[in-house]
């Protein structure tokens, strides 16, 4: 597995959710260099004001996120929960590419 590029400050990630927790975005607030218990970069992340209601309780933040886990790649499935902006973007665009495609 090829080292991924550190997200900054300021870097969206998409969470995908799961059963228990709707999807949303995150904004990275903090970047941890690898120490003794990640050993990559993680990453503080807040929740978009819209994407923290869930119900029952309030979400504000992920805490410590590890960079393996933020993929760069989004397979638009739950094994890539987290994801960058990039690559949500890029795979819903070629989503749409191929629904067109299908639709002429």
């Amino acid at each position: 597995m090829t080292a991924s590029v550190p997200l900054e400050p300021g870097a969206r990630i998409y969470y995908r959710g799961d059963i228990a927790n709707p999807d949303g975005w995150l904004t990275v607030i903090r970047v941890h260099p690898p120490d003794r218990w990640v050993a990559t970069n993680s990453y503080d992340c807040a929740f978009d004001a819209e994407a923290r209601d869930c119900g029952d309780f309030q979400r504000e933040e992920i805490l410590r996120l590890p960079d393996h886990q933020v993929h760069r790649v989004d397979r638009g499935n739950g094994a890539t929960r987290f994801v960058t902006e990039a690559a949500h973007r890029a795979f819903h665009e070629a989503q749409l590419a191929a629904l067109l495609k299908v639709r002429r």
